[in-house]
């Protein structure tokens, strides 16, 4: 390790840097951390930070056996220093790796300099994860013949990339951002259990590529909703065979491309009709019907009423 290692120290929600021996606390500079607390004692903490120095970054918020630490990195070039005894881990590479720490040590990630990290931790309460998993999670988490349980890690799949990918995206001035967030924390946490406690063969992966193009095609379809989003056009702008983008899509959403530009545009509709600005007429024609009596129908089976309904409720 080199003599111009940063240590990025975490005091409970606090940080402080010590770059080259001098004190730094101004987070503004590096980036952002953004802290979160829900019921039941579950934390998360978000983020997403640039560091020209090599970077340890030492968690001092004292463990213990009755949490469960989940730490997502979607970005970060590293290693990570594993306490004992789980020794066969140490020097594990970060990027796109998820680490279930079910002991009283903390990790400690060692990024390289001119790093980007995006990083989410999750901390869940023991007595949270029993109740909502059940026997199974005991089962999967505890080797009786172990004296100590090991710390968990695979690579995400490729639904955790795309919630993860979601999260950072995240406006930071978008509605019910926290109610949204809890949300995307649940669903990391599921689908992390999902593949502790599942065969790992029966993960659908898909290539980081691949995923890029899609998420960037969604983000098309949000900007483009009144315009043609056929599947030759979508397959055309991602570069895929048209066979391929169905499959992507159903690998990634369960869906096929019509059924997943079918909600993205309701959902959008729906946003637009709580707003009160737009009258349902001009909420169709934004989302590219020329029928209103279409639109109300696929408005309908996406949100389980009709848009004239939507004032009555």
């Amino acid at each position: 390790m080199n003599l111009t290692l940063g240590e990025l120290e975490l005091r409970k929600s606090q940080f402080i840097f010590q770059i080259n021996d001098k004190e730094e606390s101004n987070i503004s500079r590096y980036g952002n951390v953004q802290n979160f607390h829900f019921g039941d004692g579950i934390k998360m903490q978000i983020r997403d930070l640039n560091f020209n120095e090599e970077v340890k970054i030492i968690q001092l918020l004292k463990l213990n056996q009755e949490s469960l630490v989940l730490d997502f990195f979607l970005e970060g070039e590293g290693t990570i220093e594993i306490p004992m005894p789980t020794k066969s881990l140490s020097n594990t590479k970060i990027a796109a790796g998820v680490f279930l720490n079910t002991t009283d040590q903390p990790l400690k990630p060692i990024f390289k300099s001119n790093c980007r990290i995006k990083h989410v931790q999750i901390i869940l309460p023991k007595k949270w994860t029993e109740k909502q998993f059940l026997n199974e999670l005991n089962e999967a988490l505890i080797d009786p013949e172990k004296e100590a349980t090991d710390i968990i890690f695979f690579r995400l799949n490729t639904k955790m990339r795309v919630v993860l990918e979601t999260i950072f995206k995240l406006d930071k001035h978008v509605k019910f951002r926290r109610q949204y967030l809890n949300a995307k924390m649940s669903e990391l946490v599921v689908l992390f259990f999902l593949k502790l406690t599942c065969n790992a063969q029966q993960d659908s992966e898909m290539r980081p590529s691949d995923l890029t193009r899609i998420l960037e095609l969604e983000d098309y379809i949000n900007e483009n909703l009144s315009s043609d989003l056929s599947v030759v056009k979508l397959a055309r702008i991602a570069g895929f065979s048209r066979s391929k983008l169905q499959l992507l899509f159903r690998q990634l959403y369960d869906k096929s491309v019509h059924k997943k530009i079918q909600e993205i545009k309701m959902k959008a509709a729906l946003e637009m009709l709580e707003s009160n600005d737009f009258t349902i007429s001009e909420i169709g024609y934004e989302m590219g019907y020329r029928n209103m009596s279409h639109f109300s129908a696929a408005f309908k089976k996406i949100n389980g009423f009709l848009p004239s309904h939507y004032f009555q409720l």
